[in-house]
């Protein structure tokens, strides 16, 4: 049977493992949960296209699986899966807008008009305005700039890692 979590241990297993014959010699306990070893949330600059970014976020939540995890949802058809992901990693940034996004013309019962060649037509909307930070909401986060998105995520993963991500580091290799 598997052993229990630290935080789920009985009084006395506590006890006994504090002891100090039980402890590692740092005055913490022998037994140690992976939630301790991981920090639910992490503040952090990132360097984004040559910017710093501030972000806090759960270093926990970035991992393979949940690339997996990202690519299976957006298989099925769900196209908010990569930004309603990222707001669960991301609790707050300091990006902040103007953000814009061409966006459909309908009508007042929401249909699509079309010009005369049957090509809808479109506006730019504003989304965020400038100066505003851009809310962590899967519906917003969905108009970022793919290279703009795909950048803070490569650098959240090189973050958690603590390592730079094989992509990046073939690409800058390449530049120099």
């Amino acid at each position: 049977m598997p052993r229990p979590m630290f935080d789920e241990l009985t009084d006395d297993e506590v006890e006994e493992a504090t002891e100090p014959a039980a402890l590692n010699g740092h005055g913490r306990p022998s037994v140690v949960s992976l939630r301790e070893m991981i920090a639910r949330e992490r503040e952090a600059e990132l360097d984004v296209l040559g910017l710093r970014l501030r972000v806090r976020y759960d270093p926990s939540l970035v991992s393979d699986a949940t690339d997996r995890r990202i690519q299976q949802l957006s298989r099925s058809g769900d196209e908010l899966a990569a930004p309603r992901v990222f707001c669960q990693i991301v609790k707050a940034w300091d990006l902040h807008g103007p953000l814009t996004a061409i966006v459909d013309e309908t009508d007042e019962e929401g249909n699509v008009l079309f010009d005369d060649d049957g090509n809808p037509l479109e506006r730019e909307e504003i989304i965020v305005p400038e100066g505003q930070v851009i809310p962590l909401r899967p519906d917003v986060i969905q108009h970022l700039p793919s290279e703009v998105f795909l950048a803070i995520w490569v650098a959240l993963r090189e973050d958690a890692y603590g390592v730079p991500t094989n992509r990046r580091s073939r690409r800058q290799s390449r530049r120099r």
